[in-house]
């Protein structure tokens, strides 16, 4: 993945945070607990292993989601804040997501990281994507370190630098739209270029990703595998192609896309007529390749898909059914008429 490979090493490869890098070198270096806040994808954590790697510091990471009780957190931080590096090198607390300690499940847990910080001789770094009042305290016993979203046009700039080192002929107009819309998250801009070019090389990790990669490849050969290794079984991929292809086509490329996807339909009934799976090709070819190689042009537009409405109608459908039929047994035992009459003539009762 991009992300993966374009993290930050050293804490002059991070953008836009300048400040809070400044504040967060300093607090490392003087052994002070710190509190990080900021929205996700604006790179608090791999800004705070970059600095790490930098200063020679072991990083011991703990996730709130790994403990939901007083007593393990007590254990698990507690042993990590008494403990000397294992390796003779300095050493420092990560406690990320912190803002997944919340309610009933977790109290008291918040009040165990208050007097770890208190007892630790390593600095504790605290990260949370938002500054809540059960952090008050915290705050108190830590510098706050404040990320902000990044402007559209630092990302902008650092994604053409990434399509530059990957060799990616990158459409100016899509990667602006991509920067606008990603609402200062870095990363989720990043995983949209990955979707969007590196689709053939990657796989994708879900149905938004894999729709991407149909819709805005610049060649079929491209999107043909990108409904490998989803949840998703290939029925309903078409179905979220049904759903989503009047948001990404018009005119001649609606109708050639159309056409592709009853292609794919067409021998999916073919399948269950048959029972022959090596028609299973067919359509997956039909709606990657089939569906991408429709347009004329690539649609600038950075869309969200929307989930299939079919599979909500039919549930409706079956409700509505389900309801009719009772009402209808209850008709034919009052009546003393068989069901089968009554739904009969059921639009003609004065119900």
């Amino acid at each position: 993945m991009l992300t993966e490979k374009y993290a930050p090493k050293k804490h002059s490869e991070i953008i836009g945070q300048e400040e809070a890098v400044k504040n967060l070198i300093s607090c490392i270096k003087n052994d002070k607990h710190a509190l990080v806040i900021g929205a996700s994808g604006t790179g608090k954590t791999s800004s705070i292993f970059a600095i790490a790697r930098e200063l020679n510091y072991e990083v011991i990471e703990l996730n709130s989601s790994d403990f939901r009780s007083k007593r393990k957190i007590g254990e698990i931080v507690g042993n990590s804040v008494r403990q000397q590096s294992l390796f003779s090198r300095k050493k420092l607390i990560l406690i990320d997501e912190l803002e997944g300690l919340s309610g009933q499940k977790d109290r008291g847990c918040l009040a165990e990281v208050e007097k770890l910080i208190d007892e630790s001789v390593f600095p504790m770094i605290l990260v949370s994507d938002k500054l809540d009042r059960k952090l008050s305290k915290l705050k108190k016993r830590c510098t706050l370190v404040k990320f902000l979203r990044l402007d559209f046009k630092l990302i902008m700039s650092y994604l053409k630098e990434i399509c530059k080192r990957e060799s990616i002929e990158a459409d100016d107009n899509l990667l602006i739209n991509i920067a606008c819309n990603c609402n200062g998250d870095i990363r989720a801009a990043i995983n949209d270029v990955n979707a969007l070019y590196l689709g053939d090389r990657e796989k994708a990790s879900t149905i938004q990703d894999s729709l991407k990669i149909v819709f805005k490849s610049k060649s079929a050969s491209s999107a043909l595998n990108a409904f490998n290794n989803l949840p998703e079984d290939l029925d309903e991929c078409l179905l979220w192609l049904e759903e989503n292809i009047p948001k990404e086509y018009s005119g001649k490329s609606l109708y050639n896309a159309y056409e592709y996807l009853s292609k794919a339909d067409i021998f999916r009934k073919r399948i269950l007529k048959h029972q022959y799976y090596g028609f299973l090709r067919y359509v997956n070819l039909f709606l990657t390749g089939g569906i991408s190689s429709s347009k004329k042009t690539i649609n600038d537009k950075n869309n969200s898909y929307n989930q299939p409405s079919r599979i909500l109608k039919i549930w409706i459908s079956k409700q509505r059914n389900i309801k009719k039929m009772e009402l209808a047994k209850e008709i034919a035992l009052k009546s003393h008429c068989s069901k089968k009459k009554v739904i009969a003539e059921m639009p003609y009762l004065p119900l």
